[in-house]
């Protein structure tokens, strides 16, 4: 991952300097920024196995709750 495949957005969801668009989960950052103002940046990503199997159409694997998926 490269500085330029992020996406800045503001806290009203409007992407800053970017020509990608927000995650479809852009919510819960809000809600982390809105609970905690000690916190002043959110960043997450996607693992290549898990980036592979969704692109062949397969449901994640659940291995714990720590990886349960929200669905």
């Amino acid at each position: 991952m490269q500085l330029e495949d992020a996406t800045m957005i503001d806290i009203d969801g409007k992407v800053i300097d970017s020509d990608h668009v927000p995650s479809k989960g852009i919510d819960f950052h809000h809600g982390i920024y809105k609970q905690s103002s000690d916190v002043h940046s959110v960043l997450h990503s996607h693992g290549f196995c898990s980036t592979a199997q969704a692109a062949f159409g397969r449901p994640p694997r659940i291995f714990n709750n720590v990886s349960t998926p929200v669905l």
